[in-house]
């Protein structure tokens, strides 16, 4: 069987660990001192809750509170491609490095989306080994299709045994779908309320919760 995960609220806890502080510093580097700490910040990340990224969330708020185009890319670079501070502690999701010390006997795949540095970082921080995966591939992806092609071509893995693990339909599991794969929505972050959909096979809470999927896939083929 061919697993692939995504990594952001998929394997690591993204929303919790690290979009609040980069999304502050984020709010920082676009308004001016005398507003640093007024109700504007509680306002962008109540906008943030409802939105389908951080960087959404900013650009919705740059429109409602006339911020400039200038100062608004200069906090998408704050929130999308700043190095991770020393001090950033970042957490799996509960169960995750258990998930994969169990499937390692599968042929285990990640394809991220981000900054290459920052993802690889990430992955330290939070206690993943990158040689568990055979390949890992980051990039600025808003459609993973042509990465998960690549995959099935050169490992000519069979299209029925080869689940896609991720939080974002449209990102992760709508491309998987079309090339015939499983598909596995992580209902974490901003997927944590998110209702049914037809390109998600199954939907899990946290990640052993992947296990009797995985078995029941196994039954079928």
């Amino acid at each position: 069987m061919w697993l692939i995960f995504d990594l952001d609220d998929t394997l690591i806890d993204t929303s919790g660990s690290i979009t609040p502080r980069r999304l502050r510093n984020a709010f920082f580097s676009m308004m001016p001192e005398e507003q640093a700490s007024s109700p504007l910040l509680k306002k962008l990340f109540e906008i943030n809750a409802s939105a389908s990224s951080g960087g959404e969330a900013l650009r919705l708020f740059a429109s409602l509170y006339g911020v400039c185009q200038k100062k608004l890319q200069k906090a998408l670079v704050s929130l999308y491609k700043a190095p991770l501070s020393s001090k950033t502690s970042i957490k799996p999701l509960p169960g995750a490095l258990l998930l994969l010390k169990k499937v390692a006997p599968y042929r285990l795949f990640l394809v991220s989306h981000g900054e290459e540095p920052i993802q690889r970082d990430k992955l330290k921080k939070a206690g993943i080994e990158p040689p568990l995966f055979c390949k890992i591939q980051i990039g600025d992806f808003t459609n993973k299709k042509k990465s998960y092609q690549t995959i099935l071509m050169e490992e000519q893995a069979l299209q029925s045994q080869t689940v896609v693990v991720g939080d974002r339909v449209e990102r992760d599991l709508t491309p998987a779908k079309e090339l015939g794969l499983w598909t596995v929505q992580m209902k974490w972050g901003r997927g944590a309320k998110a209702i049914f959909h037809p390109d998600v096979d199954f939907q899990i809470e946290k990640p052993l919760d992947l296990l009797p999927i995985l078995r029941t896939i196994n039954s079928k083929v």
